[in-house]
This record gives C-alpha cells, sequence and structure tokens, in this order.
C-alpha cells in the first residue's frame, strides 16, 4: 500500500490525527456525582469488593486521574456534545465503539449524559440513504458499490467536515464517502477514489448500524421518550426493510458478503454471520418493546413476528447447547464457521465477541451464559492477558480477506487480538454467571486501566500492552475502555427496559453481603435507589417504597412504570 492509498480507518486516522479537538469535560460540566464517601454504593462485605466496586464505577462517576467516560466528550461542529472514538487516534465516531461504551452506563447517565448519548445515535439518522447519496458515491468516488436506499452508516465525523447537520434532500455531499458504508474498502485520499479491484466484493457493514440501532431503542426505552420514538421508529423500520431486502434470502437468514459484518477484515466471501443474528434478533425485540410504548400497534406485531421467527432460526448457531458458533457456510448449518471445538479442523477457533454480546442483550439465557463463560474459562489463552481475546486460536487463512500485508496475522486485531470491546461484553457474562474468578477478571483490567493500556485494541494475543502503540503516548484513552466497566454495574442489577416496566435480576459478587447504591437509576425520569441483601438462593421479598411488593418470578422483578413515584428505594432479599 503506498503512501497516497489507505483503508477507511488509515485514512481517518491521518487526516484526522492533526486537529485541534476540545476532547474531555471536567465532571461539574456533566454534572456532579454524590458528595459522599463511595459514589456507587454502600457496600457491606469485603475490603477488596468495595474497592473494586468503587474504583469501577469512577471511570463513570469522576476520579482524580481524569481517565473517564467524560474524556471522550468533544464539543462537536453543531455546538453540541458527542462521545468519539478515542484521543489519540480514531478521533470520529464509529457505532460499535459507541454501543459498547454506553450500554452498561446508560441506565446511570444524568440529564448531560442522556444528551450527549442521544446526540451521538442521533448522527447517523441525518446521514441515511438517498438517492443523491447513491449518486455520489457512483460519480464522485467511481465507487463499485452504492448503498441500498435507507441504509445508515456506521461511523461518522462530529467534527463537521461534512456539511452538518446534512440535509440529504438539498445539499450536495462534499466530502462523504461510501468509506461510511463499507469497513476499511481501498479507498485513495489523493484523488478521492475507490480503487479497484477487490473493492467490488465489499458488502454493506451490517453489524455497526444494527448495533447503533440497539442503541437508540434502548436509548428511547430507558428516557420513555414517545415524542423521539415516533420520529425514529420508521427511520429503523426503514433501514431494517433495507437490510431485508439486500440480505436475506430464502432461508429468513442474512447472507453477508466480504468485510460485511464486525469481524471485518477476517470475513471474507459470504456467509450467515452468527454476530450478525445476536444483534438482529436484539433489534427486533427492541422495536417491538419501542412501537408497544408509542402506540405503533402495527410494528409492535411486526417485530413481534419477525422475532418470533429468527428466535426459531437460532440453534442453527448454537454448538451442542453450549456457545454460538461464529457463522454458516449454509443456511441450514451444516457448515460452520468457528465451531470452537477446538479440534483439527481449519475452522474450529472460538469465537467470543458475539457469545458474550448474546448475554449482554439476553440473547442467551442464564444456562447458555454460565456455559459460554465455562468456555472462556476453559481456554487459557483467552484470559492469559486478562478478559479477553477476539478469538482463539487464530483463524484459518482461506477465512481472511486477502491484501498484501497478511492483515491480521495471528495473534493481531479480529484474529485473537486483545480488544476492550470483547472485556466488557466478557465482564458482563462473568458477573451474570456470579464466577468466582470475576474479582480476579476485573481488577487485572483495572490494572491495564490504571497503566493507561486504554488504546481500543492490543496485538501479540493481548501481551506486552506497555510496549505496544508508543507513538500515541502514555496519555491514550478510548471510549471502549471507559464503557467495558459499565458492563458490570448494568449486570450486578440484571437491568432490562421493556415498553412499560424495568425489570431487575441482581447478580451480586458472592463477596458483598449487601449493597445499597447511592447513584440512581434513572429510568424516564425518575430515580430508583437499591438496597440488596445477598446470599445463596433466589428473591424471597422486595419491598418498594417501605411497602412490600409482589415479584413475578423466583429470578426477578418487575416495576411498571406507573408503579413508581419520583423517587425509590427497592429492597431485595435473597436467601435459600
Amino acid at each position: 500500500m503506498n503512501s497516497g492509498q489507505y483503508s477507511r480507518r488509515d485514512f481517518l486516522r491521518r487526516t484526522l490525527a492533526s486537529s485541534a479537538i476540545p476532547l474531555g469535560f471536567q465532571g461539574s460540566a456533566l454534572g456532579n456525582p454524590p458528595a459522599r464517601s463511595g459514589t456507587f454504593a454502600e457496600i457491606r462485605g469485603t475490603d477488596r469488593v468495595r474497592e473494586l466496586l468503587e474504583d469501577a464505577f469512577s471511570i463513570y462517576s469522576g476520579r482524580p486521574d481524569g481517565n473517564t467516560l467524560a474524556k471522550m466528550v468533544i464539543l462537536n461542529a453543531r455546538g453540541t456534545r458527542s462521545f468519539v472514538n478515542d484521543n489519540v487516534w480514531w478521533k470520529y465516531t464509529d457505532f460499535q465503539c459507541n454501543y459498547h461504551a454506553t450500554y452498561g452506563w446508560r441506565p446511570f447517565f444524568n440529564k448531560a449524559y442522556r444528551d450527549i448519548d442521544r446526540e451521538t445515535w442521533q448522527a447517523p439518522f441525518r446521514f441515511q440513504v438517498n438517492k443523491t447519496l447513491q449518486d455520489y458515491v457512483k460519480t464522485a468516488e467511481q465507487a463499485p458499490n452504492a448503498p441500498p436506499l435507507n441504509w445508515l452508516p456506521y461511523s461518522f465525523d462530529p467534527l463537521g467536515k461534512i456539511p452538518y447537520p446534512f440535509d440529504a434532500a438539498t445539499d450536495h455531499p462534499s466530502v462523504y464517502s461510501a468509506t461510511w458504508f463499507y469497513s476499511n474498502i481501498p479507498f485513495d485520499a489523493h484523488t478521492r477514489k475507490i480503487k479497484p479491484g477487490i473493492a467490488a466484493e465489499f458488502a454493506e457493514n451490517t453489524d455497526y448500524p444494527l448495533m447503533n440501532c440497539i442503541t437508540a431503542t434502548d436509548h428511547l426505552l430507558w428516557d420513555r421518550d414517545v415524542a423521539q420514538a415516533n420520529v425514529y421508529l420508521p427511520k429503523i423500520d426503514a433501514f431494517l426493510e433495507a437490510l431485508r431486502q439486500h440480505c436475506q434470502d430464502s432461508s429468513g437468514l442474512l447472507r453477508v458478503g466480504t468485510q460485511g459484518s464486525q469481524i471485518e477484515f477476517c470475513h471474507y466471501g459470504f456467509r450467515y454471520p452468527g454476530h450478525t443474528h445476536v444483534y438482529l434478533l436484539k433489534v427486533y425485540r427492541n422495536m417491538r418493546q419501542v412501537a408497544l410504548m408509542a402506540g405503533r400497534n402495527d410494528l409492535a406485531e411486526k417485530y413481534g413476528e419477525s422475532s418470533e421467527q429468527l428466535e426459531q432460526k437460532m440453534p442453527r448457531f448454537i454448538e451442542g447447547g453450549k456457545w454460538l458458533v461464529g457463522g454458516l457456510k449454509d443456511a441450514a448449518g451444516q457448515e460452520r464457521l468457528g465451531t470452537g471445538r477446538l479440534d483439527s479442523s481449519p475452522s474450529s477457533y472460538f469465537d467470543v465477541w458475539h457469545n458474550v454480546n448474546a448475554s449482554v442483550l439476553h440473547i442467551a439465557d442464564d444456562n447458555l451464559t454460565c456455559s459460554i463463560v465455562e468456555k472462556i474459562a476453559s481456554i487459557p489463552a483467552l484470559t492469559a492477558n486478562h478478559l479477553t481475546l477476539v478469538n482463539y486460536p487464530a483463524r484459518p487463512r482461506e477465512e481472511i480477506v486477502p491484501n498484501a500485508r497478511g492483515f491480521p496475522q495471528p495473534g493481531v486485531h479480529v484474529n485473537a487480538g486483545w480488544m476492550w470491546m470483547c472485556a466488557a461484553g466478557a465482564l458482563y457474562a462473568y458477573t451474570r454467571a456470579r464466577r468466582t474468578d470475576l474479582l480476579d477478571r476485573l481488577s487485572e483490567l483495572l490494572s491495564d486501566h490504571h497503566q493507561h493500556y486504554s488504546i481500543d485494541y492490543y496485538n501479540q494475543y493481548g501481551a506486552n500492552k506497555g510496549s505496544q502503540w508508543p507513538e500515541r503516548g502514555h496519555d491514550s484513552y478510548s471510549v471502549t475502555c471507559a464503557g467495558s466497566f459499565g458492563m458490570m454495574f448494568r449486570a450486578l442489577l440484571g437491568l432490562q427496559v421493556t415498553a412499560n416496566s424495568l425489570e431487575i435480576s441482581p447478580k451480586l459478587p458472592q463477596e458483598v453481603e449487601r449493597l445499597t447504591t447511592r447513584s440512581p437509576v434513572l429510568y424516564g425520569g425518575k430515580e430508583i435507589l437499591f438496597s440488596i441483601h445477598n446470599g445463596e438462593g433466589t428473591i424471597r421479598t422486595v419491598r418498594l417504597n417501605g411497602k412490600a411488593y409482589r415479584q413475578d418470578s423466583q429470578g426477578g422483578v418487575t416495576l411498571p412504570y406507573e408503579a413508581l413515584a419520583v423517587k425509590n428505594l427497592v429492597e431485595i432479599e435473597i436467601h435459600a
């Protein structure tokens, strides 16, 4: 690759790296944390669990070294704030990173953070594909493909390189590019043309837009924002229709081409990706809930049916009832990629990323989550350099997109490299499985954070983090690092939102005897604090604002929105 020809990410790194970006805001600008000792909770238990949980929560609430989520907030070209990927390298926003950064922390977001969250996930909808954009990438960039109508970009530049706000009906896209839709498509920065050849094989990125749809619908449910729901339901519906028409075949599954999914360079040729269908099912489920909340019964019925149909097909992606495979070569699942068997077959690696996200998104139930976690723990290489690699062992060469550099080599990037995004989902899954080594794994990740090993990913199977990326400096920080720890707190309380209620199913570490939160969960403008007496067994008693409350099952509690006061205390007793 010569100096004038870059991939999408290379181009962004080189063109934006020298920008003077006002990264990071002080905690006071985003709302002060509680002025008490400890910001997350009063914890009765071991000193170690108390110290580790408070250390992790300070990445959201504020800490002396400033390495917090707030550090990844920028003032964008609209004069509002949004999240950016990191402060030294990828100074733009891609929606996979943003999903991993915000999903865990969202229940705790105050109004300032909710505004930043909304500004960030709304951005790609301003660039939803229309005929003007299609014509531009075909003519100005001479792209071999143009994204379908109503497709959504997977990343954008919040600093305003594009006319912003962009009106697709009237504005010429100027520097708008096909590179916002096709992962790593060969692009010549000098001529602003797409390189010929393999670019014609590239498929539109499916997973990042789907993850942004998860972010959008999750935000709408937490805020109970009916007005915004009625704005974005049709937009997401249009994208999902474009996805169905473009990728779905007679099997009812999505058949996705080269570099079209989350694993980018390691997705060569057509397949039915496991990860894509995990995210798609969560979007369908959330769309039903948002539609019910907004009174769109037509869409609620549509996505209820879509969910049921896809749920019936998901067992094709599950290996022996134990974990999800990486993908299917054929829709029937006779030939599988990433089987996780770790045998002599060429595609027997275990794919971590979507397995742990299946736990985060409750595509995997408790039993499957425990099985996935046991699988991770059974492969020493996955945790040798802390939770966790993208996959192990490395993927076979025939699954990797051919290129002159042979990238990614074994142990690099999405080919068994180490990623904070995988750490995020793994923390969630380990918490829900109540692993006895959860605190050890958390301590290791906090050690990485303290040492500023905070770049989005590391090579060498995650070893020698301190010697990697020296050109990025010691003060490097990524939004995915900050977001990883939030996943654990959402998992601790087991928080899910539906059209009309908040569902809670606590899973506290065994080292905690009692936990009383000080930072409230915010749901539709109402504040909720929790006091949980931990024990072995199931939920036995629940009290809401001092009064006995009937739980729906032994595993969880459902709180209808209308049953909640403006400020609430939920007391839960767990014992045999």
